[in-house]
């Protein structure tokens, strides 16, 4: 008893909670499809305002640990904790107010067009029944913009290329005005100059608008090109985490990806250019 009330044990989960900062943060990370472990006891903290890739071979968790992150998946055990704040324990409406996820594979109602596609970000902040207001089609408009794809707003989503396709996904994004963006392998199926493309329109949103980005990739150059952070994972744990120059090596490239690689520097940027000589097997 304390001055004549109730003493209220907090649990384990309030008491790491409190312990979170800002940003995006994993305790002791479990997720499971069905029985079958996937990610196991990962700890990450993600800062505002950085750029994080997530990098490893097939069937090492990626895309589990990003969907883990968005709340898309219920964690077997620890937590996900969004600015200091139990992921799963806040409305959903909140949460989507501050963090955007981009799928590997997004698909649209056929015949939407493009504008009404980046009009469904503003419902976080609208409601699904509330019309949109002179605010929300300035917010849209202007998420066209930036992506340049405004040419495009009244064109079906699925008469598109690729990376028009892409741009206007992470237009809607956008236009939810969230702090944070998680893409899930936002180039694949692209050629190399829309890989480029779309990625310089990421570097421009964190550059300009000081978006934090988590992304999931598959190119260790590009990685190594737009990420200020790599986390490298291998069979569901992390094996490294740091800068580029940290993370690519041919050491940890052997252990992570089972390959012979030399690192060299990229003559433009001075990032880690890792070029594959052979396998490890």
């Amino acid at each position: 008893m304390t001055n004549g009330g109730p003493t209220i044990e907090r649990t384990a989960t309030e008491r790491a909670a409190s312990l979170q900062p800002e940003g995006i943060t994993a305790s002791g990370l479990g997720l499971r499809y069905g029985d079958r472990p996937v990610i196991e006891d990962v700890d990450l903290s993600l800062l505002p305002g950085t750029v994080t890739a997530v990098v490893g071979a097939n069937g090492s968790g990626k895309s589990t640990l990003l969907k883990g992150l968005a709340r898309l998946l219920v964690p077997a055990r620890g937590a996900v904790y969004l600015d200091g704040k139990a992921i799963d324990r806040q409305p959903t409406r909140e949460v989507a107010r501050r963090l955007a996820f981009l799928p590997q594979r997004a698909d649209a109602p056929e015949g939407l067009t493009v504008r009404e596609l980046v009009a469904l970000g503003r419902f976080p902040h609208r409601g699904w029944t509330e019309r949109l207001g002179a605010g929300d089609r300035d917010v849209v408009e202007q998420a066209l913009r930036t992506v340049s794809v405004a040419h495009l707003g009244d064109a079906p989503v699925e008469q598109l290329s690729g990376g028009e396709r892409q741009r206007a996904w992470i237009a809607m994004a956008l236009a939810q005005e969230t702090r944070y963006l998680l893409l899930d392998e936002p180039t694949t199926f692209l050629d190399l100059r829309h890989q480029i493309e779309i990625l310089d329109v990421v570097e421009r949103l964190h550059r300009d608008e000081g978006k934090t980005v988590v992304m999931v990739l598959h190119d260790l150059n590009l990685a190594a090109r737009y990420a200020g952070r790599i986390i490298a994972l291998r069979e569901g744990r992390i094996v490294a985490s740091g800068t580029p120059d940290e993370v690519i090596t041919p050491a940890r490239l052997r252990e992570v990806f089972r390959i012979e690689a030399r690192v060299l520097r990229d003559p433009k940027r001075g990032t880690p250019l890792c070029v594959v000589v052979g396998t490890a097997d």
